[in-house]
């Protein structure tokens, strides 16, 4: 019996079993110093992709492994993105001494900007979210302890507050499912379920299987059952499926660095690195940013 060659192979699958589960799959690269923040897919299979630090969105084209320009000079701190039918709305905010949150939109088809939406008494405009009935929903994450996290509704020519509370100033990433607004919080990991019929909003924190670090950009999936989401502090990328006042979290992808968006094509997950903790030491990202895109359960 050759001992040599059973190690070997035992070694072989220890570090196969290591592999992060998206190890073997294709990236896309968006960029060096791109600090890319959200990202989502149009009704073509394009993917867009918001930049922390570069005032523009991306557009990668359907097959494309290169993100190009599309949208620049907007920001500088561009976060949520979000493809609806034959539009792109996008949150576009100015630097953090000098607060300017917009939801801005433009046409998918010619990157025209045709409408804006500044947010009314400042804040922070950090995801999109569209119900069925084609109303459009805003996130206000807040920094500052205290400060009340929102939820605006565009009516009309304007944005309202229908939600805001200190208790969620971490609402980040929002999206709709089975006709609900959920919200995630990036500081204390909770899923919320937010009744935007009530006068005023209100929510309540759903009982987690697991706990979430970080959750950040969310998009329900395809066929509507569950919703995908990125730990930006967890480095994972899980599936919540909600029934009744629980979310069952079960983890698809792990091992990602600083995941912070996430959209769906197919049976593909593509999930955006942000490299946040190297923005925030002061330091080039140690890579090139890129798109990693992973296969679904």
């Amino acid at each position: 019996m050759n001992f040599g060659n059973m190690r070997l192979a035992a070694l072989t699958l220890v570090l196969l079993a290591s592999t992060p589960a998206w190890a073997q799959e294709e990236t896309i690269t968006v960029g060096e110093a791109v600090f890319p923040e959200s990202i989502s897919s149009t009704k073509d299979g394009d993917l867009l992709i918001g930049s922390f630090t570069g005032g523009t969105v991306y557009r990668v084209a359907k097959g494309a492994t290169t993100a190009e320009p599309w949208i620049t000079g907007i920001g500088p701190v561009v976060v949520g993105v979000f493809a609806h039918e034959d539009s792109a709305y996008v949150c576009s905010n100015g630097e953090f001494s000098a607060p300017q949150p917009t939801l801005k939109v433009f046409d998918l088809a010619t990157a025209e900007e045709t409408a804006s939406y500044a947010f009314p008494d400042g804040g922070f405009c950090s995801d999109i979210a569209v119900s069925p009935d084609g109303t459009v929903y805003v996130s206000d994450l807040r920094f500052t302890e205290g400060d009340p996290g929102r939820i605006l509704r565009l009516n009309g020519d304007q944005l309202e507050v229908v939600l805001a509370d200190p208790a969620i100033r971490g609402i980040d990433g929002i999206a709709f499912l089975d006709g609900e607004l959920i919200g995630n919080d990036l500081f204390t990991g909770a899923l919320y379920r937010i009744d935007t019929a009530a006068e005023p909003a209100s929510f309540e924190a759903l009982t987690l299987s697991q706990p979430m670090s970080g959750p950040d950009g969310m998009r329900t999936t395809e066929d509507g059952s569950a919703l995908l989401i990125v730990e930006q502090y967890g480095n994972r990328l899980v599936r919540a499926t909600i029934d009744g006042d629980t979310a069952e979290i079960t983890e698809i992808a792990a091992g990602l660095d600083g995941p912070a968006g996430v959209a769906q094509i197919g049976d593909k997950a593509f999930v955006v690195e942000a490299h946040f903790a190297d923005m925030q030491a002061g330091n080039a990202a140690s890579e090139p940013h890129m798109v990693r895109e992973i296969a679904l359960p």
